[in-house]
């Protein structure tokens, strides 16, 4: 029971990621300036995060650096150690630009089969 106590309180001092702004993330190269960036401007430590987080120092050094592959839970947790959405937001963008544009890749197979059939 104290457990449970305990962890609820553990809860209500967590506060929900803020978005950053929009600028900062246009500006936001890659995930690792990301999470650089959320560092710094958060004063934060590594060994704060890591402990937020539920893992070691060195490894969440390894993922900053690249130097291990980031896992799929892991820029959720991330967002909610710092307090800060860059990671995640940057992440998105980079999802939403690289995927294709449906309606622009139709339109040009529809006058790739327009031109072959003339």
């Amino acid at each position: 029971m104290q457990r449970t106590i305990k962890f609820f309180r553990d809860l209500q001092a967590i506060q929900a990621p803020e978005p950053a702004p929009a600028k900062v993330v246009r500006q936001v190269e890659s995930p690792h300036m990301a999470m650089i960036t959320t560092m710094a401007s958060r004063h934060h430590k590594l060994l704060t995060i890591a402990t937020k987080m539920g893992i070691s120092e060195s490894h969440l050094s390894r993922i900053i650096n690249d130097k291990r592959s980031m896992p799929r839970w892991f820029p959720a947790a991330f967002c909610w150690a710092t307090g800060c959405n860059l990671l995640q937001q940057h992440l998105d963008m980079r999802d939403a630009l690289s995927e294709p544009d449906m309606r622009a890749t139709a339109l040009r197979l529809a006058l790739e089969l327009q031109r072959v059939a003339a």
